[in-house]
């Protein structure tokens, strides 16, 4: 639990805090030792500074403060916060439900601006800054006073709106896109939800209600392999797709619990859901028997439900019909929700084509009038098809782009779908990717947070590097 931190846990915050100054450029002599001390320190910091601690089991295994420490010296008006976690890799999510924690002590207390001073070498630690929407500002040679000296540091920050409230989770998204950061999404969930026994033919949507936790933990443990945001159990969770399962009338509870589940897991790691919208499976006359407002009608039916529960946003994939596409799309805008949107292409000798013959020029097309956000492609080619895909792309639009991209091409084997491409094969094209125009990367068929555990630090690696700010001090 997170609580407000005590003289008494003076000794524990400044054991977790030893093992960081032993492994870092820091200098640290400003922890107290006498109870004195203890009292001034707590007293300088105050209620609008609050320290609090993370204890389990009456165990203080971390720490975080809003200091008022180098914000006063250095920049006035703003506070800098401070996160040390004891062993983060036995103790997971704990740095993000402190760093969450400390964000909205901040907003509640009205403060407009959190600063954050990183070690330029703590990649980790920059990127769950980076995950919470805060965005580097400036690169210090050297920072402190002659207690407390940091040599390279990264100065980041996070803008609280006026009257000090925190930006959307999606407003941060949208301020990562916008800055040129590559964000991650999460990998397959047919994969996951097969690996824990749904049957051939079975619907997956039901496990929202039957099988809460294992949902719960599919959304988690690609969040915790380092996910920017996650996306629900609600594919196929329209109309048409549960009445062949015999579920029509539940639409609305299998929906809510599919968003629920994946807010639950998001919470401790303040990240964006966006609700997976897939094809119903039907299509619009001449083709098939639909309407076009009979099938606008099952997407504004669906997401309004999606909405309702929580959803900050929508991702409409694996679509084959580029005008069912941009109907999905029409649905989520007008419902004021964010919007993602991504057409499933198949290598042909005429190119990239939908199986009903589309291009790439027809979809992007399709999907810009329509109002996406953001335009991009998934499942039905590996990394390296994905990479011309991406190309393509690029020279049709300033939308950013999004790539979803299967664990290679499907094989048969011994009567079973095998993906063989692994975690360091897709990695390596991320780049490729990024050159490519690339603003959003995830997995598809065959992805585990495996995958996306390898693509967190090959983006962080190359992320890392890119850093480069010419000013010196602020």
């Amino acid at each position: 639990m997170i609580r407000l931190a005590t003289s008494a846990d003076l000794d524990a915050i400044n054991a977790i805090y030893n093992h960081y100054v032993e492994n870092s450029t820091c200098t640290y002599q400003t922890q107290p030792s006498t109870e004195a001390e203890r009292a001034a320190w707590f007293g300088v910091h105050g209620e609008k500074h609050p320290v609090t601690v993370y204890e389990s089991d009456g165990e203080v295994i971390g720490w975080a403060s809003l200091s008022k420490f180098h914000g006063r010296s250095a920049y006035g008006r703003t506070v800098e916060n401070s996160i040390y976690v004891r062993n983060e890799t036995r103790h997971k999510g704990i740095g993000s439900a402190l760093l969450a924690d400390l964000i909205e002590r901040a907003r509640t207390l009205g403060h407009h601006t959190i600063v954050a001073l990183i070690s330029a070498d703590q990649a980790a630690s920059i990127a769950l800054h980076r995950k919470f929407g805060f965005a580097e500002a400036g690169r210090l040679k050297e920072v402190g006073n002659k207690f407390d000296r940091w040599l390279d540091v990264i100065y980041m920050q996070l803008m609280l709106n006026g009257s000090g409230r925190m930006a959307s989770r999606i407003e941060k998204l949208i301020e990562r896109l916008g800055a040129g950061e590559m964000l991650l999404g999460d990998g397959a969930w047919g994969t996951q939800l097969q690996r824990l026994g749904l049957e051939f033919g079975a619907c997956p949507e039901e496990w929202n209600v039957t099988h809460p936790d294992d949902v719960r933990g599919i959304a988690r443990e690609y969040l915790e392999a380092g996910a920017d945001f996650c996306l629900t159990n609600t594919f196929g969770a329209n109309r048409f797709r549960l009445t062949r399962h015999g579920f029509a009338s539940r639409l609305n509870e299998f929906n809510a619990a599919g968003v629920k589940l994946s807010r639950e897991a998001a919470e401790p790691f303040d990240a964006v859901v966006a609700a997976s919208v897939g094809p119903t499976g039907e299509f619009v006359q001449p083709e098939g028997m639909l309407s076009r407002a009979e099938m606008l009608g099952a997407f504004t039916e669906q997401i309004a439900v999606l909405k309702d529960a929580g959803a900050d946003a929508i991702c409409i994939e694996t679509m084959y019909v580029p005008e069912e596409a941009a109907l999905a799309v029409e649905a989520a805008k007008k419902a004021g929700l964010f919007c993602m949107a991504c057409i499933t292409f198949d290598s042909t000798p005429n190119g990239f084509r939908t199986m009903l013959g589309a291009n790439i020029q027809d979809s992007v097309i399709a999907l810009e009038n329509a109002g996406a956000d953001v335009i991009g492609s998934n499942c039905g080619n590996g990394m390296e098809q994905m990479v011309q895909v991406a190309k393509e792309m690029r020279a049709l639009t300033k939308k950013p782009i999004m790539i979803k991209a299967n664990a290679g091409i499907p094989e048969l084997v011994k009567g079973k779908t095998v993906y063989n491409e692994g975690p360091g094969a897709m990695a390596r094209w991320l780049a490729e990717l990024k050159a490519a125009g690339v603003s959003i990367v995830g997995g598809c068929c065959g992805t585990t947070p495996e995958h996306i555990r390898r693509f967190r630090a090959e983006i962080d690696s190359f992320q890392t590097r890119a850093v480069s700010i010419d000013k010196e001090t602020l």
